[in-house]
């Protein structure tokens, strides 16, 4: 086995461990089971009141680490071929430093595009809870 197949197994190996601990504090968290409740007593239609429930179960903060932990679970096994890309391409004193940085950069996109989703989402859900928009925002959003 060559240095860059150990290289890029250990890579792929972190991100992919990143990946199954994010998918363990998704399903074993202790806010999961209230929000699981949460989302089988709601059904399909949305509305002001229950976006107000919501929020009293899952704050905003709440939802914004959930948001995180779901891209820390999906996300990172897609990450393996760029980090590695990362590691290959810079200096051996400052790899770690880009690739946190990298991860960082790659973290608050999707961070800011999560948070405007939401905002999307409960916007028009608040607007009109039974149109087909807030379907649409559901399909888009977390």
């Amino acid at each position: 086995m060559t240095a860059d197949q150990r290289e890029r197994r250990r890579i792929a190996g972190a991100l992919l461990a990143a990946s199954a601990i994010g998918w363990m504090a998704l399903l074993f968290g202790p806010w999961s089971e209230a929000a699981l409740g949460y989302c089988r007593s709601m059904g399909v239609a949305w509305s002001w009141p229950s976006f107000q429930a919501m929020l009293a179960i899952s704050p905003l903060g709440a939802l914004t680490l959930d948001w995180a932990l779901m891209l820390v679970a999906m996300m990172s096994p897609t990450l393996i071929s760029p980090v590695l890309h990362v590691h290959q391409r810079s200096f051996r004193s400052r790899r770690v430093r880009a690739i946190v940085l990298f991860a960082l950069g790659y973290g608050a996109a999707w961070m800011l595009a999560g948070m405007a989703l939401l905002t999307l989402k409960l916007m028009a859900n608040a607007s009109s809870p039974q149109s087909v928009w807030p379907a649409i925002g559901g399909l888009l959003a977390p």
